[in-house]
């Protein structure tokens, strides 16, 4: 179970938040001007950062406030976002 450390609440289990995604993937700004092609890519295409990564998470059975950290896809060890000297 990963541990995330909410800034409002402390450490807390996985289970109490929502993954919102990689910061890195932002919805297009003009959804009505893409193609279906360019719609497929956004919604299929996410990425998946080997190694650190910024991602939202909602504290739906906490706080219920949106935060930011980074998460390491091989090993689940999460810090604070503010860390992001090995971002990338």
């Amino acid at each position: 179970m990963i541990q995330i450390d909410c800034p409002y609440c402390g450490k807390r289990n996985e289970d109490e938040f929502v993954y919102g995604g990689d910061t890195g993937h932002r919805r297009p700004e003009d959804p009505a001007g893409l193609s279906d092609a360019e719609w497929c890519e956004y919604i299929y295409s996410v990425p998946n950062t080997r190694g650190w990564a910024n991602e939202t998470w909602w504290h739906v059975r906490g706080c219920n406030r949106w935060i930011t950290i980074q998460r390491n896809a091989e090993s689940n060890e999460v810090r604070p976002a503010s860390q992001n000297e090995s971002h990338g």
